[in-house]
């Protein structure tokens, strides 16, 4: 039997912490996107263009080792280098909204399951590429939750 069966076995009678799983996990998504929508400093691009100039102008002053940005993929990321780049990261603001607002959703519709976990995932692997070492934990506990929308456990 399986590990993922086993557990369906143990909470079939009580779908209690399942449910308050899933609606924190839900808060948390619905929360953040809702925030980000009411800020046009984000909606704009601006917010994630201007973290990743700043970041990439500093990091030779940095202690250690905070961020990734290899220099290849810098002219296609850094703002200051291509105005035109301010257009790319507004897309991937909207882009976080719509899938911080939908994925909750997503994860609880069986046949949408695993492209749900698969996008949540993408995301958060995305998050790690603007800040890897503040970020992990976070990513990890917040794709963790997926488990719990499993349809095997419901």
């Amino acid at each position: 039997m399986s590990a993922l069966a086993h557990a369906s076995e143990e909470v079939s009678g009580d779908t209690w912490p399942l449910a308050m799983i899933g609606l924190l996990t839900a808060q948390m998504y619905w929360s953040s996107a809702y925030r980000k929508l009411r800020s046009a400093n984000f909606m704009s691009g601006d917010r994630l263009a201007d973290y990743v100039d700043h970041s990439i102008r500093v990091e030779a002053q940095l202690p250690y080792r905070e961020f990734f940005f290899p220099a290849w993929i810098r002219p296609l990321i850094c703002p200051s280098s291509d105005p035109r780049v301010r257009r790319g990261w507004k897309a991937l603001s909207v882009a976080t909204v719509v899938v911080e607002a939908v994925l909750p959703l997503l994860l609880l519709v069986p046949d949408l399951y695993v492209p749900a976990v698969v996008l949540g995932v993408l995301m958060h692997l995305g998050f790690l590429f603007l800040e890897p070492f503040g970020l992990l934990s976070f990513g990890l506990a917040s794709t963790s939750t997926y488990i719990f929308f499993s349809p095997a456990l419901h």
